[in-house]
């Protein structure tokens, strides 16, 4: 009795521990979704139902799944436009900007050379009585008119040469203005021109450099200061200041050569940035044409 009992109790513990069992298995198992018995009719006249967790219509033969849709050409050229039309007003209003500060440094130039000229003319005639009066004691009058012509001729030439080099510097900045054009081009395409920008200041401190020199040049006189007293004493001294004039000279084209060198290596570089004058729409709409669809 008691051994059947002792049986009993095994076999329902056995029991028991298959029944735990397979109720934690049957936990795991996702409850089956039943969908609906629709059909979706293939290009191939084949049919095929719905199917899987969400129900949807299973996949026809030979077809592709389809990623996200690219952009069309269409679309990219427009939004490409959009940006590059607000680009291009913001490089028009730049441009136009820096155009200006260019003229207003030119005209004002011009204006400062236009009133020395106007103070040198007046300064003339008082350099012209004191240098008479300076070689007054030379006798032999010839000389003394000689004298007088070469300086006339000086200062003639002075502002005549100095007048010749600010019409060439000004050509050069009307150069300089259509350069600084295509490079703020380039900044507006986004283009590195990062191997400009030391060499667009050395062109701005040469051009200063010529104002300035040229500005010292016009306002300068070429005379005898001193009394002279003898024919030798003067022969000397007029040599002195055609020496002068002609060393000032040299100098004052050193200046102007050195601005317009400058512009020159500064037109070569920007000549060697590549895409300033492509079709930057083009380019990206072409770019695209591998990656979109039609």
């Amino acid at each position: 009795m008691k051994k059947n009992i002792k049986y009993s109790v095994s076999s329902f513990i056995i029991l028991m521990s298959v029944f735990a069992a397979f109720v934690a298995h049957a936990e795991d198992i996702e409850p089956a979704i039943a969908c609906t018995a629709e059909a979706k009719i293939c290009p191939d006249g084949s049919g095929v139902g719905r199917t899987g967790p969400n129900c949807e219509f299973a996949k026809c033969p030979g077809e592709i799944e389809k990623g996200p849709e690219k952009p069309k050409r269409e679309n990219v050229l427009k939004n490409l436009r959009v940006e590059q039309k607000a680009k291009n007003a913001e490089y028009r209003v730049k441009m136009e900007q820096e155009l200006q500060q260019i003229k207003n440094t030119r005209n004002e130039f011009k204006k400062q050379i236009e009133n020395n000229k106007e103070e040198i003319k007046l300064k003339t005639a008082e350099m012209k009585t004191a240098f008479k009066e300076n070689i007054s004691k030379i006798k032999d009058e010839k000389k003394k008119a000689s004298a007088e012509k070469i300086v006339n001729n000086l200062n003639e030439l002075n502002l005549n040469r100095t007048n010749q080099l600010t019409e060439k510097l000004n050509k050069i900045k009307n150069v300089l203005i259509s350069i600084k054009s295509r490079i703020s081009k380039a900044e507006n395409k986004i283009i590195d021109i990062s191997t400009l920008s030391a060499k667009q200041a050395e062109v701005d401190n040469a051009i200063l450099s010529a104002e300035n020199a040229i500005k010292i040049q016009i306002s300068k006189q070429y005379t005898i200061s001193t009394t002279i007293n003898d024919e030798v004493t003067l022969k000397a001294e007029m040599k002195k200041l055609r020496d002068l004039f002609n060393t000032d000279m040299k100098s004052l084209n050193v200046k102007v050569k050195s601005a317009h060198t400058t512009v020159k290596d500064l037109a070569k570089i920007l000549a060697k940035v590549p895409n300033v004058d492509e079709n930057t729409i083009s380019n990206a709409v072409d770019n695209t044409n591998t990656t979109s669809t039609n």
